[in-house]
This record gives C-alpha cells, sequence and structure tokens, in this order.
C-alpha cells in the first residue's frame, strides 16, 4: 500500500487551478459540509482525532468490526478512506499533508482531484461523525470507529443484526481458559 506523504501544495498547471476541496466551518445548528467549491489550496491538513473513549471502546478503522458492521452504514469508499488514514498515521503520527488530487488516486476514486466519489465519500465521513473539521482548518480522521449506533443495527439486515448481537457478547464475555484446571491427585484433598 502506497501511503501519501507529506506535501507541498501542487503548483497551477497551464489551464489554472483545479478545484479544491473545502470543508466549510461548521453552522451553529448543523454538521460540517463538505464541498468541491473552489476555496483555497487543494492540499487537505489530515490529522488524527484523538478520542481517548472512542479509541478504549472503539474499533480500528481496519478491524473486522468495521468491515462487517460499519461497512453497510458508510459505504465500501468510506471504510477504504478510513482504514487508509488510520494506516497513513502509523507512519506519521501527527498527521500529513495530501492533495485532493493525491488522495483520489490513492483510493482509487480519481486522479485529478476533483472527484465527485472523493466529496461524497468524505461528505459521508463527516455526517457520521468519522471526520470533523478542527478550528485551524485541518480534517481531524478517527483512527478507530465507536461502536454502531442501535439506530445503525435498527437498519442492518436480519443476519447481520444477530451477527451483531454475537459479536457484543463474545466481547463482554471473559475469556475461557485455554487449558482445563488440573485436578488433585488421587487420595489428597
Amino acid at each position: 500500500m502506497t501511503i501519501i506523504r507529506p506535501t507541498e501544495p501542487a503548483p497551477a498547471t497551464e489551464s489554472g487551478p483545479a478545484p479544491k476541496l473545502a470543508a466549510a466551518k461548521p453552522a451553529a445548528d448543523g454538521p460540517v459540509k463538505v464541498s468541491a467549491r473552489p476555496a483555497g489550496p487543494d492540499t487537505l491538513r489530515i490529522r488524527p482525532w484523538v478520542d481517548p473513549l472512542v479509541e478504549a471502546l472503539g474499533y480500528d478503522a481496519r478491524s473486522d468490526y468495521v468491515e462487517q458492521f460499519w461497512l453497510p452504514a458508510l459505504g465500501p469508499s468510506t471504510v477504504l478512506l478510513l482504514r487508509y488514514m488510520a494506516r497513513a498515521f502509523e507512519d506519521q503520527s501527527e498527521g500529513f499533508d495530501c492533495t485532493t488530487r493525491q488522495l483520489g488516486w490513492a483510493l482509487g476514486l480519481g486522479r485529478n482531484g476533483r472527484s465527485k466519489t472523493l466529496v461524497r465519500c468524505l461528505r459521508r465521513a463527516v455526517d457520521f461523525g468519522m471526520i470533523r473539521l478542527d478550528p485551524s482548518g485541518a480534517l481531524l480522521v478517527r483512527r478507530h470507529l465507536p461502536p454502531l449506533p442501535q439506530r445503525q443495527i435498527s437498519q442492518l439486515p436480519a443476519g447481520l443484526q444477530f451477527a451483531h448481537r454475537a459479536w457484543i457478547e463474545r466481547q463482554s464475555r471473559p475469556p475461557m481458559p485455554t487449558s482445563q484446571p488440573r485436578r488433585p491427585a488421587a487420595g489428597t484433598v
């Protein structure tokens, strides 16, 4: 897997700069909106979202839990984005900068930085609380995802609802011993 390395903003081409991916400031009454409108350089500042509670109780973005239960809610492109970012944070724990072109290309979502699929993917991650904009304009990305909310569980197919219930029950049980306890030898008490 190729990981995006820190970069300088891409120079303008003869045809002019490409439309930039911008994250608008959150409205007082609503979530952050991500759009494809021109607004500043096309370099995204990606930083890890440090949330001790979710990191303690949640699931790594690359876990089986996320693949099995978050995938139907977030969609494959958004899960891929979160997995990609979690992997990138292993090498660059403080975060990194990349252009929308680099990110889209790395995820297979377009090569020109103008991909509507990439914008939808980022917007979906924001809408589900997996990415947020910090006051400095950086995108904060969760490395761990919280347990699936009940509302999302109820929208899963019946088989996945059952599998989720079984998963949670397995996690809440104490682990089984790996070997049988020794019985006292005959004649001893």
